[in-house]
């Protein structure tokens, strides 16, 4: 029994030792870190069934992304690679949401493009923010597939360098509000088709539609005061300009090559005509200056190769160089006597002028100023002019007879080079001995000196209705007031009499104010006998009555 017992006790103790390590093991593993692995293992078919459909939702929209993104490249690429796709074929860029649901803040503007629509579109109020360089812009990456700028009611100016190389927006929308449109805003938007400004427009920066080169109609704004330079420089498809009464200046090159302009006005506002302003309108065929403008600067007209009509107004005192050059179809030119300089080559290569008709007061013309008319055949300088620059007249081919004032007390050489029809120069001695001056002239040509100016002058009596003159100024002809003989040019100077009778210097055209009371009144007036093509003029000034009776 003892031994049953005993054996007993030890297969007891035998099964208690061998469910140690089990006992052990179970307290070191821990509970939560089962549970976790059991969670981690029951979800997985879930996510397997719910995974691919996002995948195929969000896959295809970022591989569009990818696969649109333009290439960036410079300037000088995107010059050369603009797109010419139809609208719907072209690629949006990544830069702006496809359907532009959200705009996006721009200072205190904000801004969205829709690149399924092409349409730009800026709200809020102020000015836009300033920026710096012509890849400033936000939307600059999208430039390319804009086709409709839409400016939002509240914005106030159009910051420099906005909208370049929008090069296939055809239309902008500009507010009333919008008082400055900044340098190179619109350059090189060349499918834009037109430009109208509104009211409230005060200044157009330089280069600001620069090569815009299908704009056919433009309506620039009374309002408006300044144009920069360049600001339409190689609008090609323009056809008609008009400049406002309220635009006071000008850039140069403002409307250089705008090759296809047919009509040019000119407001009232402006004083000069800057350097290049108009050079390259080669459709436009009449051309009237206005009596304000003051100064033609230089190359202002150059290339107006259908230009037929020029009329210059009173206004102009100085014509610049090469301002109406290579106006080939130019047949006839009249300049008035306000100017004082005519400078160098101002009509060089007129080649169809064939008249030129210069009003006493110029004083000077410059070097080659009508180099290369070839057609000239009349030229009539008044007394009064003093110098003449070299090769003045060069290669005027059919010029035969030209009389040379005695008034010209400086001459440049080679004054006739190569004008092979010439047979004869009317001038006075002195002219015949300036250095080199018939260089290059015919040795044939006769050499017709002046002869002294002895001629008398005499005033006589004109009539005046009081029924005209009290409403309206009234105009007597020297002819009818003068007697100078030989019958020749004149120059004339008020030296006593009524300040309601006003005589003019250079005509002798003598003008009555109007409500001049009814009576006879005597003017005296000093008359110089200016010469002709036989006599020089005169030495000395001949004081004569005149009387004007108004009755």
């Amino acid at each position: 029994m003892k031994i049953k017992r005993l054996l007993a006790f030890s297969l007891s103790m035998v099964m208690m030792v061998s469910t140690v390590p089990a006992l052990v093991f179970a307290d070191e593993t821990d509970p939560e870190t089962t549970e976790t692995t059991i969670v981690e293992t029951s979800e997985p078919k879930e996510t397997e069934e719910k995974k691919p459909s996002e995948t195929e939702e969000k896959k295809p929209a970022e591989t569009e992304e990818k696969e649109t993104e333009p290439a960036e490249s410079s300037e000088e690429t995107d010059d050369a690679a603009v797109p010419e796709e139809k609208t719907e074929d072209r690629i949006p860029s990544d830069t702006a949401s496809v359907e532009a649901k959200n705009a996006t803040a721009w200072g205190k503007l904000k801004w969205s493009f829709n690149s399924k629509t092409g349409v730009l579109s800026i709200s809020g109020k102020g000015n836009m923010p300033a920026i710096t360089s012509d890849k400033g812009a936000p939307w600059y990456d999208d430039r390319f597939h804009i086709e409709k700028i839409v400016i939002g009611k509240g914005i106030t100016s159009i910051s420099d360098y906005a909208f370049n190389w929008c090069s296939h927006a055809t239309s902008v929308s500009i507010p009333s509000g919008v008082k400055s449109i900044g340098k190179y805003a619109f350059y090189y938007c060349d499918d834009l088709l037109s430009v109208s400004l509104p009211k409230s427009v005060k200044t157009i920066g330089d280069n600001a539609f620069m090569r815009c080169e299908s704009i056919k109609t433009l309506k620039l704004n009374k309002g408006l005061k300044t144009i920069g330079k360049k600001a339409f420089y190689a609008c090609k498809s323009l056809t008609s300009i008009t400049i406002p009464n309220t635009v006071t200046k000008i850039g140069e090159s403002a409307f250089n090559y705008c090759i296809s302009v047919t009509s040019l006005k000119i407001g009232t506002g402006l004083k000069i005509i800057e350097t290049y302003a108009f050079t390259d309108l080669r459709a436009l065929k009449s051309l009237t200056i206005p009596n304000n403008i003051t100064d033609i600067g230089d190359f202002a007209f150059e290339n107006a190769y259908s230009l037929t009509s020029v009329k210059i107004g009173s206004g102009v005192k100085r014509i610049g160089f090469y301002s109406f050059g290579w106006c080939k179809a130019l047949k006839s030119i009249s300049i008035p006597g306000n100017v004082q300089t005519i400078y160098s080559s101002a009509f060089d290569t007129c080649s169809e002028l064939q008249k030129v008709s210069i009003a006493p007061g110029v004083k000077t013309i410059g070097q080659t100023a009508f180099f290369e008319c070839k057609q000239l055949t009349s030229v009539s300088l008044p007394y009064g002019l003093t110098e003449l620059g070299m090769r003045a007249f060069e290669s005027c081919e059919k010029l035969e007879v030209i009389t040379i004032p005695s008034s010209v007390t400086t001459c440049g050489h080679d004054l006739f080079y190569n004008c092979k029809n010439l047979k004869q120069i009317n001038a006075s001695e002195d002219f015949f001995n300036f250095p080199y001056v018939l260089n290059g002239a015919p040795n044939s040509v006769i050499k017709n000196k002046l002869l002294e100016n002895n001629a008398t002058v005499k005033g006589k009596t004109a009539k005046v209705k009081y029924k005209k003159v009290r409403k309206k100024n009234r105009q007597i002809a020297a002819s009818k007031l003068f007697t100078i003989s030989p019958k020749q040019g004149a120059w004339y100077v008020k030296v006593s009499g009524k300040k309601k009778i006003v005589i003019n210097k250079y005509n002798g055209v003598v003008t009555v104010k109007k409500k001049l009371k009814k009576g006879t009144y005597k003017v005296k007036v000093k008359v110089l006998a200016t010469g002709d093509s036989t006599y020089k003029a005169a030495s000395t000034w001949k004081v004569v009555t005149i009387k004007i009776k108004v009755k």
